[in-house]
């Protein structure tokens, strides 16, 4: 399975433990990047342009591998979406199947159903996949509009509720070494944060750019 463009995935935590949902929606806007030309169980729309259905066909395949899915079931697209509106949609989504979600953010798996929430996981993924253009990799421009959503709006956040961040490097630097050493100021963040105030933080100060700012000209 071809890498991620998008370095930083926090780790699924499941058992009688929970999982962030952070991870889940990040990894679900990643998963289009990640295309390996592998054919795919779950089938898109058949109204989907060739193009479309082709990326859609290596996002839901790249999914199930991700996931451990075996045999993933056909799931309707309901709607594509942007990377910033992911929890907003898969959120309902799984809790739609039964599952509970925490108040910060993170889900309860009970005893059992690791696999079951991997395939509810599965199904709000195929059902709400990300827009292609989102998923793409980055070229040198998105890099360095990345760079100053970082310098401009994410430090100044995180300087507010105090958090300091040292060792920014250049934005030539910043782009050359993306996609191999990505310069994350939330990585400076202390790990002794609940995930409910990392959560909050993240909320407050989102990592990543948004769409249309990183696409301006789409």
């Amino acid at each position: 399975m071809a890498g991620f463009v998008q370095p930083a995935i926090a780790s699924l935590r499941i058992g009688l433990m929970t999982t962030r949902i952070g991870a889940l929606t990040i990894a679900a806007t990643l998963l289009g990047a990640a295309l390996t030309g592998c054919s795919a169980e779950a089938a898109p729309d058949n109204a989907l342009k060739a193009d479309d259905a082709a990326y859609y066909a290596d996002y839901v395949s790249n999914a199930a591998e991700y996931l451990h899915v075996d045999n993933p079931p056909t799931v309707k697209i309901v709607k594509w979406i942007k990377p910033e509106e992911g929890q907003t949609y898969l959120d309902p989504c799984v809790r739609d199947q039964g599952f509970t979600q925490m108040p910060d953010g993170s889900w309860y798996i009970p005893e059992g159903q690791k696999s079951a929430f991997a395939l509810a996981t599965f199904k709000c993924w195929a059902a709400y996949p990300t827009i292609p253009k989102y998923a793409a990799q980055w070229t040198d421009k998105q890099r360095g509009i990345q760079y100053d959503w970082t310098v401009d709006s994410v430090i100044p956040c995180l300087e507010k509720h105090g958090y300091s961040t040292v060792g920014v490097p250049s934005r030539q630097t910043f782009i050359d070494t993306y996609s191999t050493d990505p310069f994350y100021p939330f990585g400076q963040v202390s790990l002794e944060l609940s995930n409910e105030e990392r959560n909050q933080l993240e909320r407050e100060c989102p990592q990543i750019a948004p769409s249309d700012a990183l696409f301006p000209d789409e």
